[in-house]
């Protein structure tokens, strides 16, 4: 099986965005649309706990954000915490603003702050986008995350890791990692990677 890059991952994003018309945000449903399937037809019931749901204020974000919607439209218990209301976006925005105006609260996260007992925490913070290391607030709740005895599972790239080479200090310990798309270099090499699953998007052969 063959790995993108970030940059190469990010470019098949522009091609189908600007240059065959496809809006980021249909882009963003199919992603959702396709981990929610992935959650329903694990033989585990994991749909019948609380889910709390961590979204960055990028566009993993607004897949974690649009899922959400999803789950809460299917009458699933959940919590959603952000890691800000500023600098999101344009497709994470209009995600916030959808589920805001379905009634669904969403709180920016602060060190100290609980973070409950779910069932599932899934990881929509940081994508293929991150290098380097994590800094405070995201430090303490990837932290914070890890201490939790629920279900951990990454969208995309586990928070904190380089998608590239699955570098990363401190990174969100997920059980599962589903990746979009394609297969990341990370996910193919990186033994730090528990169990991989693979959403394919509809993009242009």
């Amino acid at each position: 099986m063959t790995g993108c890059t970030n940059r190469a991952s990010r470019e098949i994003d522009r091609q189908m965005i600007e240059d065959r018309g496809l809006p980021g945000a249909v882009l963003m449903e199919g992603a959702a649309l396709g981990i929610l399937r992935l959650l329903q037809e694990r033989p585990q019931p994991w749909l019948r706990q609380p889910i709390l749901i961590l979204a960055g204020r990028g566009n993993n974000g607004g897949d974690g954000l649009a899922l959400a919607r999803m789950l809460h439209n299917r009458g699933i218990e959940l919590r959603i915490l952000l890691q800000s209301e500023e600098g999101l976006s344009p497709e994470a925005a209009l995600q916030l603003n959808c589920i805001r105006n379905m009634g669904l609260a969403a709180e920016v996260y602060e060190p100290g702050m609980s973070l409950g007992c779910p069932g599932i925490v899934i990881d929509a913070l940081l994508g293929t986008g991150f290098k380097g290391r994590l800094n405070s607030p995201l430090k303490e709740l990837v932290e914070e995350a890890n201490k939790l005895t629920a279900l951990r599972v990454a969208v995309d790239i586990p928070t904190g890791m380089n998608g590239d080479d699955g570098s990363g200090e401190l990174l969100f310990d997920a059980d599962h990692t589903i990746a979009l798309g394609y297969p990341k270099w990370a996910h193919l090499t990186s033994p730090r990677l528990k169990k991989i699953w693979l959403v394919r998007l509809e993009f242009d052969p």
